[in-house]
């Protein structure tokens, strides 16, 4: 009867997107656009990896890999300026960016 009553639960369960939603697309985006920005469609396993993340927290934690991938292409000093663009994004959404 468990297995009956949880299953009827998990349909019933509210589809909405997580409050977060809305900034994890916003970051996403930005990421997305810095990587087409400076590397093209030269690393599309990194393009595929941002495009497939699924928090915040993930977002977050490629943040080196963005900096590597436009400092390879486009100089250091290029994707400081861009990284730091889009850490401000993080800004009230992760712990690790505050001001």
């Amino acid at each position: 009867m468990r297995t009956k009553s949880s299953f009827w639960a998990a349909l019933r369960r509210d589809k909405s997107p997580p409050p977060e939603a809305p900034v994890l697309e916003q970051i996403r985006s930005a990421m997305l656009a810095a990587l087409a920005k400076h590397c093209g469609s030269m690393l599309p396993q990194m393009e595929m990896e941002l495009a497939l993340a699924i928090s915040i927290e993930a977002l977050w934690q490629k943040r080196p890999r963005l900096l590597q991938a436009i400092a390879s292409y486009a100089g250091q000093a290029v994707a400081v300026r861009e990284l730091q663009s889009i850490t401000d994004l993080f800004v009230g959404h992760h712990p690790d960016a505050a001001r």
